[in-house]
C-alpha cells in the first residue's frame, strides 16, 4: 500500500511517475511518464479532474504538459502546448475560469485545460505600475495565486512585490 506505520505514526509512501532524469528518455505526447524527458520543471498544479499540470523547458522550449492516468493505472504524459522560445519556466496556478496560467521568461500565459495556443496575461513589456497587464516589465516572478474575487496575484521575487489583476 501507499501507508505504512513507523513507530507508531502513519508515514506515507511517495512515488516516482514521471521523468528520468534525463538518463535515455525519449521527449513526445502520450508516451509513459517515466520516459519522459522532463528537463527543467518550473511549476505544477492539480485540475478539478485530479490530473498533474506543470510547465518544463527541454531543448530551449517551454511545453505546458499533462499528467494523467490511463485504465491500465499508468501515468502518462500529454503536451498542451507546442514548444515556446524560453530561456526559463516558472509557476503555475489553474485559475477560477477553469484555464492554466503560467510562467514563461517572466511573462504569465494562460491556456485553456485542453490545450491549445498561450495568450499573454501578463509581463513581456516595458511598462511600470498603472500600466496595461499585458505591457507590464515583470521581475522574476516566483508564484501566482487567485484571490476569492477572481484576483490574479502575482509574487515577484526580484522586485519584492505583488502586483493584482483584477477580474
Amino acid at each position: 500500500g501507499e501507508r505504512a506505520i513507523v513507530d507508531g505514526a502513519v508515514d506515507l509512501f511517495w512515488q516516482h511517475i514521471a521523468g528520468l532524469n534525463n538518463v535515455f528518455c525519449v521527449s513526445a505526447s502520450g508516451i509513459p511518464a517515466l520516459t519522459a524527458c522532463e528537463g527543467t520543471i518550473g511549476g505544477i498544479g492539480v485540475t478539478p479532474a485530479g490530473e498533474l499540470l506543470f510547465v518544463r523547458r527541454n531543448y530551449g522550449a517551454a511545453v505546458l504538459s499533462r499528467l494523467s492516468k490511463d485504465t491500465a493505472g499508468t501515468w502518462r504524459q500529454y503536451d498542451l502546448t507546442s514548444g515556446r522560445p524560453a530561456s526559463t519556466v516558472g509557476a503555475l496556478t489553474v485559475g477560477p475560469d477553469g484555464q492554466v496560467y503560467f510562467v514563461v521568461d517572466n511573462t504569465v500565459l494562460r491556456v485553456p485545460i485542453s490545450g491549445g495556443s498561450p495568450t499573454v496575461v501578463a509581463g513581456g513589456g516595458t511598462g511600470l505600475d498603472g500600466a496595461p497587464a499585458r505591457s507590464a516589465a515583470l521581475a522574476y516572478v516566483g508564484d501566482l495565486a487567485f484571490g476569492p474575487d477572481g484576483s490574479l496575484f502575482i509574487l515577484e521575487t526580484g522586485a519584492r512585490r505583488v502586483r493584482r489583476i483584477p477580474p
